[in-house]
This record gives structure tokens, sequence and C-alpha cells, in this order.
């Protein structure tokens, strides 16, 4: 999508989204850490189903859980245990903790202007209430060692979720990229 309005494409309506898209950072920039597919799918296990105000143990036990099952190393399973300790830390996913209405890894499909299906998995999407009424708030949690690299695209993708769950429920809608 970012690359057919970049190419002079029509701007559409939702894209107005893109403003309500931050990012929070879950991590010093500099950390070294394991990343690649296998990381992430184990990060994005451990904070699927872990409380949002997990424990420490709680998340080393998940990370060793979804670790065995996706063949990660001992590494990898203590530093996703960290990253998703640290993300849980976030004031957007305490935000979430308190929440009155929470979502994680919600499927959502949407045909925009043009015809096209636009299919996803909100990683986490949470509502609350403040002034002027009910508001989601959608996260999608990125362990790129490298975010700068994808942001562009990562803010079309959140902006498209927002859209989807904007138009689903009426409400307002805000995101955020959780760097982990």
């Amino acid at each position: 999508m970012a690359a057919r309005i970049a190419d002079g494409g029509a701007r559409p309506r939702w894209a107005d989204a893109l403003e309500e898209v931050t990012v929070e950072y879950a991590r010093p920039a500099e950390a070294e850490r394991p990343h690649g597919a296998l990381f992430g799918t184990l990060v994005h296990a451990i904070l699927a189903r872990v409380d949002l105000d997990a424990k420490p143990g709680t998340i080393a036990a998940a990370s060793e859980h979804y670790g065995t099952i996706l063949g990660a190393g001992a590494i990898e399973i203590a530093a996703a245990a960290e990253a998703a300790a640290r993300a849980l830390e976030t004031s957007v996913m305490r935000a979430a903790a308190s929440a009155m209405t929470v979502r994680r890894e919600c499927p959502v499909v949407i045909r925009l202007d043009d015809g096209v299906v636009v299919e996803g998995v909100v990683d986490l999407a949470f509502m609350t209430i403040e002034t002027g009424g009910p508001r989601w708030t959608v996260v999608d949690f990125k362990t790129d060692i490298n975010l700068a690299a994808g942001l562009d695209e990562y803010r079309w993708q959140v902006a498209l979720y927002m859209h989807a769950i904007g138009t689903a429920t009426g409400y307002r809608t805000r995101g955020v990229l959780l760097a982990i």
C-alpha cells in the first residue's frame, strides 16, 4: 500500500490514521540479543498468553515452554523472557493490563474502498474510556533488530488495523508499534 501511494496513487481516506501511530520502545536501541523469525515468534507466543501483569517467573516459564515447542536454544529462551518482561513494563502494556476490554492475536478483515481485501492478525487491541468516549488502542509487536528499516511499512500495517477496528466498532483508534 505504501509503495502505491509513493508512486502517485490516491491517498486513501483512512491514511490519516498514520498520524495516530506512535512507536514505543521496550529495549535500548543498542541492545544486543537474538533476532529473526524464531525469536519473534517466541516473543509473540509469550505475550499472547501470559497475563499482562505477569511476574518474571511466570514469563520465564512461558518462554521455556514455548521455546521448547519452537525448538529455540537456551540463549533465545532467556532473551525472549527478558524481552517480554520489558515489553510488559511499557506504558502501553500497563494500560492494556488495566483496560476494560482486551483482544490478543485477533484476526481482522476489511474491504477497502478500491475493493482490495486486507486480512491480518492484530497482536493486541484494548479499549479504554477517555474524554470523548471509548477508544481502541491497536498494538503491533516488532522484534526487528533494525526497526527503522521497516518503519514506514509497519506504520501502514497498524493504520490498516486501526481502520478495520474503527470501522467494525465505530470507535476512535490509536496505534502503537512496540519495539521489543
